[in-house]
């Protein structure tokens, strides 16, 4: 379970200056490399979502930052893709991706976890709102023979 240090350090040292932030996140981290290395990946998922912010689109996830939300076990992050229209969710500890959920036809506006972690609502800019089962779309992936772990940055099926 997350207990929020993560996510305040994450805020805190993404509005540090980039020179400042190694020193930063050694002294706020003090030697905890499971909190250091969540913070790291948070830090690459925003820079990540940086070039769809860049572009003007979507909303905001509830962590506070623009284009991605933390799950409440605080494991994986969803995270807009570049395109604005698909959703990546990866993993926090490794980094890896985990599921690229499909573009579809209007930017997503907003995400949101189940408290279980386990379903994703996606709402787009044309009033749809999606809600994944993560484990279900595993499932059916893996039936029809299509990958749902994806590398960070690879464009999600369909997009």
């Amino acid at each position: 379970m997350s207990d929020g240090r993560a996510e305040s350090i994450f805020h805190a040292a993404r509005s540090a200056p980039p020179a400042q932030r190694e020193g930063y996140l050694k002294g706020a981290c003090r030697g905890d490399d499971v909190l250091r290395a969540r913070v790291e990946a948070l830090l690459r998922a925003d820079a990540e979502a940086g070039s769809f912010m860049a572009q003007g689109g979507g909303g905001t996830g509830g962590a506070g930052v623009g284009n991605f939300r933390i799950s409440p076990d605080g494991t994986m992050v969803a995270v807009i893709n570049g395109s604005g229209r698909g959703v990546n969710i990866v993993s926090i500890d490794t980094a890896e991706g985990l599921y690229a959920l499909p573009d579809d036809g209007g930017s997503v506006w907003w995400l949101a976890w189940s408290p279980d972690s386990r379903r994703v609502a996606v709402s787009r800019s044309e009033g749809d709102i999606s809600i994944w089962n993560l484990d279900a779309a595993a499932a059916l992936a893996e039936a029809a023979g299509v990958a749902t772990r994806q590398p960070v940055g690879a464009p999600s099926p369909g997009g």
